[in-house]
Parts: C-alpha cells; sequence; structure tokens
C-alpha cells in the first residue's frame, strides 16, 4: 500500500462505503483503481462503484478482487450529477469473510476544471472529521460510513439500460428519444428482450407491483395511502386473485394480529384452497445460518404455518404444557444427535448430559444413583470446570478483535463460580485419592500392607509435592511406584523356615487360586476368605473353585492354558497359511480360536472327562464356521450343536 493514500475495511456484516456528495451539478468523469493490500489471506472483497439519487442507485461498475492486483474501476464519462447526488464506492466482505480485507481505494471526479481527489484531499488531515471537506473549500464532500452487507445487490437502474442512458443524456432532444424507446420498452412483451438485457431487467422493475412505478400508481389507488384490513374469524379462508405478470418474482407477505389476547390462530399462505380447515395444520419448518458475527446466533428458523398466540396467555400457555409434555418422552438428544460440537476447536460445550428422561422413566434409585456417581467422576478426571474456564478466556478474547464481547460477559460469573467450586472440591478430594492408591496396592501386591509399606507410600506422595509435584501429577507418580513394585510384577511365595514342606498361607493360596482359573487377582471374596483366614479349609477351597469355574471368567483358563496347550494361543494372528490353498482361513482364524475357548470353557464348567478332547460329539459354531464345516446353521450367533462325529468330526 502507497504512502499517502486511503483504505478500509469490511466487517462480516457491515460494507465499507466511501462517498463523494456532489457539491455541484454537471457532467463528470469518474475514475479509480480498487487493491486487495492484504492478499496473503482471505478470499478478497467485493466492491461496486455507484451513482446515488434519493433512494436510487446506479450501478457504474462492480466486481471482486484478485489476490494483489490493482483493478482499473474504469474511465466513466457523461455522468450527470446534481447537488447532494453521491457517487459511492462500496467495499464489502466476499461471502461474510472479512478476513484480511484491508482494501486501498482510488477515487477521482473530475467536473469541468474541477477535480476532486479522495487520496489528495483527505489523507493530509484525515481526522478532521466525517463528513470531511475538499480542496476547494466545499465542507461536506467526502462522506465514510458502512451499510448492511446484504443490500439487495440488484440496482434500481441496470447499468447500460435506457433509463441509465437517459440519466447521462446531455441534451434535451436525446432524453426525449430515449424517454421514447422507455415508453415502447413498457409495451411489448418482454420476450422480446434478451435474458441478460438490462432494459428487460428495467422493465421488470418498473413494472413490479413493489416498484416505483406501477408500485406508486398501485398505493395511490388506496384512499390516503392507507392500509387494508381484514377482519376474520377462524376459521376462513380470503382468496386474493393477482395477474401473473406482477406476482412474478414477488414475495407475497401478509401481517396478522390477534384480536382476542387470550386466542390463537394458525395463518397459511398457499396457491390453492386447503381441504380442510379443522385442527392445527401440521407446517414445516426450514432452519439456516444467515452471515453474522460468529458471537451472535445466526440460526434463522422460518415457520410455513405459524400459530400466533400472545405470551403468557391462555392459549400460549395451553401450547406450552402440550410440548412440555412432548419434550418429556422425546428429549433433544434423540431430535439432534450432535449436541456437542465435533466441528469447532474452541467451544464451551465440552460435554451434554440429557439422561433426566432416562432416570425418571427407566432407572431405579441404585442405577441412577450409579449414573450420577459415573458422571461426577468424568468431571474429575476431564477437569472440565478448570477447561471451561480456559475456553471461556481463549473465545473472549477472540470476540474482543471480530465480534461482540458483551455476548460472553453473562456467561463469565457462573464459569468462574463453578471453577472455583471444582477447585476447592480437589483440595478436599486429595487426601481421600492418596488413600483409594494405598487401597489399590492391597489389590495389586495380593495381600495387606505392612504398616512401614503405608508409611513409606506417604511418604513418597508427600516427596513428590514438596517437589513443587502437582496433585494429579503426585498421584499418578504414586500409581505408578505400586505398579513397577516386585510384589506386583512377580507372585512370589514366602518359604517355610526349615527344610521341611509346608502350606502356603491363605494370601498365597487366593494367589494360586485366582490366576490358575482366572489369570488375574483375586476378587473381594476371595481377599475375604484369605483375610479371615478360612480360605485353606478343603470345603471352603472346593467351594470357592466351583464358584469361580462358573464365572465367565473362566473363559481366560481355557485362553491361557487350554489354547496354549494345543498350540492354538495365536491362532488368530496366525499369517504363515498359504492364501491360494487356504482362502477362507484369514476370515475365520478368528472364528476358529473362539471355537477352542468356547470348548474349553464348556469342557471345564460342565467338569466333563478329558477324553471329550478326543471323542465330543459336539462343538461350538457361528455362521461363518458352520458353513465352511458344512453343518446345519441356526443363524449368525454363536450355539452349541451336536452330533458332529457323523460328520466325521469330533473332539480335537
Amino acid at each position: 500500500m502507497r504512502g499517502r493514500s486511503v483504505a478500509t475495511h469490511p466487517s462480516p456484516t457491515q460494507a465499507s462505503v466511501i462517498s463523494w456528495r456532489s457539491p455541484v451539478a454537471g457532467s463528470a468523469t469518474i475514475s479509480g483503481k480498487v487493491q486487495d493490500v492484504h492478499p496473503e489471506c482471505g478470499n478478497g472483497v467485493t466492491w461496486a462503484l455507484e451513482v446515488r439519487r434519493g433512494t436510487t442507485r446506479e450501478v457504474l461498475a462492480s466486481g471482486v478482487t484478485k489476490a494483489a492486483e490493482i483493478i482499473d474501476i474504469g474511465t466513466h464519462e457523461a455522468v450527470r450529477v446534481r447537488p447532494g447526488d453521491a457517487v459511492a464506492m462500496v467495499v464489502g466482505p466476499r461471502d461474510g469473510n472479512h478476513v484480511c480485507d484491508l482494501t486501498a481505494v482510488d477515487l477521482v471526479i473530475r467536473e469541468g476544471e474541477s477535480e476532486w481527489d479522495l487520496a489528495a484531499d483527505v489523507s493530509p488531515d484525515i481526522l478532521a472529521g466525517n463528513p470531511h471537506a475538499d480542496r476547494l473549500g466545499h465542507e461536506t464532500v467526502w462522506h465514510f460510513g458502512s451499510e448492511p452487507a446484504e443490500v439487495e445487490s440488484t440496482p434500481e437502474i441496470p447499468a447500460d439500460s435506457l433509463l441509465a442512458q437517459w440519466r447521462r443524456a446531455a441534451t434535451p432532444e436525446e432524453r426525449a428519444e430515449l424517454a421514447g424507446k422507455i415508453q415502447r420498452l413498457l409495451e411489448r412483451d418482454a420476450d422480446t428482450e434478451a435474458p441478460d438485457s438490462p432494459d428487460r431487467a428495467l422493465r421488470r422493475q418498473l413494472l413490479s407491483a413493489n416498484g416505483r412505478l406501477l408500485g406508486a400508481a398501485l398505493r395511490s389507488a388506496i384512499p390516503n395511502g392507507a392500509e387494508v384490513n381484514y377482519d376474520v374469524s377462524a376459521p376462513d379462508v380470503i382468496e386474493f386473485r393477482l395477474p401473473a405478470e406482477l406476482a412474478e418474482g414477488a414475495e407475497f407477505v401478509a401481517k396478522v394480529r390477534l384480536r382476542d389476547p387470550e386466542g390463537s390462530v394458525q395463518m397459511r399462505a398457499t396457491v390453492s384452497r386447503p381441504d380442510g380447515l379443522q385442527g392445527v395444520a401440521a407446517g414445516k419448518a426450514e432452519s439456516a445460518l444467515q452471515k453474522g458475527q460468529w458471537s451472535d446466533n445466526n440460526l434463522r428458523t422460518e415457520h410455513s404455518d405459524p400459530v400466533l398466540a400472545r405470551e403468557g396467555g391462555a392459549a400460549w400457555r395451553r401450547f406450552e404444557a402440550a410440548f412440555d409434555e412432548f419434550r418429556a418422552l422425546f428429549p433433544m438428544a434423540l431430535c439432534y444427535t450432535r449436541i456437542v460440537p465435533v466441528d469447532e476447536v474452541v467451544t464451551l460445550t465440552l460435554f451434554h448430559r440429557e439422561d433426566e428422561p432416562l432416570k425418571r422413566l427407566m432407572l431405579d434409585e441404585a442405577e441412577v444413583a450409579e449414573i450420577d456417581r459415573l458422571w461426577e467422576e468424568l468431571r474429575i478426571v476431564s477437569e472440565a470446570p478448570l477447561k471451561q474456564v480456559d475456553v471461556f478466556e481463549q473465545l473472549f478474547q477472540f470476540a474482543t478483535q471480530d465480534a461482540k464481547p458483551s455476548a460472553f460477559e453473562p456467561m463469565r460469573e457462573p464459569i468462574m463460580k463453578d471453577a472455583a467450586r471444582f477447585r476447592e472440591q480437589l483440595v478436599e478430594l486429595a487426601p481421600r485419592q492418596v488413600d483409594a492408591v494405598i487401597t489399590f496396592a492391597e489389590k495389586a501386591w495380593r495381600r495387606p500392607l505392612s504398616e512401614a509399606e503405608r508409611i513409606e507410600l506417604r511418604k513418597l506422595y508427600e516427596t513428590l509435592r514438596g517437589e513443587d509435584l502437582a496433585h494429579p501429577a503426585a498421584v499418578r507418580m504414586l500409581l505408578a511406584r505400586v505398579l513397577v513394585a516386585p510384589a506386583f510384577l512377580y507372585r512370589g511365595e514366602q518359604a517355610p523356615e526349615g527344610e521341611s514342606a509346608a502350606p502356603v498361607s491363605d494370601w498365597e493360596l487366593a494367589t494360586r487360586l485366582s490366576y490358575f482359573l482366572w489369570a488375574s487377582t483375586p476378587d473381594a471374596e476371595l481377599r475375604d476368605l484369605a483375610a479371615a483366614g478360612t480360605l485353606a479349609d478343603p470345603k471352603i477351597l472346593a467351594q470357592q473353585a466351583r464358584r469361580m469355574l462358573r464365572d465367565p471368567k473362566v473363559r481366560r483358563l481355557s485362553l491361557e492354558f487350554g489354547c496354549q496347550w494345543l498350540h492354538l494361543r495365536d491362532l488368530d494372528s496366525l499369517d504363515e497359511k498359504s492364501e491360494r490353498h487356504f482362502p477362507t482361513f484369514a476370515r475365520l482364524r478368528d472364528d476358529m480360536q473362539e471355537e477352542a475357548v468356547r470348548f474349553f470353557t464348556d469342557l471345564f464348567q460342565s467338569d466333563r472327562s478329558v477324553l471329550s478332547l478326543i471323542n465330543a460329539d459336539h462343538t461350538f459354531v457361528n455362521g461363518p464356521l458352520a458353513e465352511h464345516y458344512g453343518m446345519p446353521s441356526g443363524g449368525p450367533d454363536w450355539q452349541r450343536i451336536e452330533g458332529i462325529r457323523s460328520r466325521g468330526r469330533g473332539g480335537i
């Protein structure tokens, strides 16, 4: 961007307007240039050079910027201006994107011997005022403002149309000739003009029902310009007949007001008479995002058949009650599954909980307590209240740059208070979390801790905190200490004194039994019996073995012992079979290993003879495996089938 020049920047919803207000009457020549001076980012800007008189506007030139290219807007000669007319350069955000939209504007207007140069007139003392004076002594010539970026883009006077030529005509003879052409244009059929002809667009505008020519004539037919009102009692239909040529491209708008503030009415606008008028008709709702600042609610919903009611009135309350009844049975999550944004980098909606209907309609007290506990656990582990503070500050800072910070201000106090309460809760929970790690150590090490071990673990935590390690990190380090201890990594047993054999302790017996049958640490019942010193009792030991064999976790015995014994442990990852000779193996290997696991599990839980490994007349298959074996299948799920020896199969 060169020095002593003028630049402007639109916003997401506002176009920037630099206008020259004519202090003279005459025929002007207009020229200039437009350049995007931030071409490194963004998608450019839209620009338009317009001549405005009253509420009419004529577009002389328009376009979009292309990177850093300097765009010549052309030289427009013989542009007739009157005092008060405006020559405006409108710079808008292209597609609502205003990023990197700083735009340099050169605008020069000449009339006779006088010249107005935007940069030369304004840059020496740009802060002098708005409007800004020119160098010729006129006080209010250059105006700087804005207007909605979504202003109807179709000009009222299409460029190069007969009316635009009439406005630029220099002599009365030219104007008379052009006026005759405009009259003939309005008298003949529209199809005589090309679809993209500016004169066809002019004809459509002048003959529009709300246009400046015909619209004014139609309005003058109403006495004193008053509105025509209809007093209607529902249900009723009012029919209007409009000439197709007048209705083409027009929008029908009806304003409706309730006569009875306690009642309600549904309005429908249709092109045909409805079949029935009883009850509320089901309408359609269309929602779309409008362009605007990202901090605003830009979602707009239009209803085809709206129902009108006064807020707080009897009808309003009836509808509210009906809506509440519907929402009680159909939660929002069923209607809109993406409540938590997944396409946003920064969002205040970290989690969304909507299980009130589930709790009210389906869960008992214990289940409600469990789901509440899980949500509270998620809240603590995720530290959502603290993360929400960080997100809020980021969004607030973003809003100070290109949106409305005031939209976020009401959220500040509740977010900060929730975070403060959460910090207090974390302080209260810290000792309990250390106790939980020590309790976990007893489970992981499969025996009671000695007092010295308890003291050593607590001392380690205090040492870590003394080294300025935060509580969460210190607890994680304490947990790591438990998991790297030999007591967890190895199954050690205390050797008896002397050379004679002796029974293992109840704790060691619980570990042996649990790792043998379940390949895992003892559960609560085994630990309780070991603590009571009764697990070694033969009756209790046999009872526990039978209990553990009935548990689904016994499939680990099938996998870790049975499958390893038959060298099937890693069948599901075996890649050494020839795909040419065994084309179905790759998709069946998981099922084949599962068949072996289910077979062994049945053997253990049913206390079958070891000989059944050789001569069993049953097996377990799913749909694909039954098809592979050539056996009848009852469906895709796993099932036990009998009589397989007759098919040449059985046992291993």
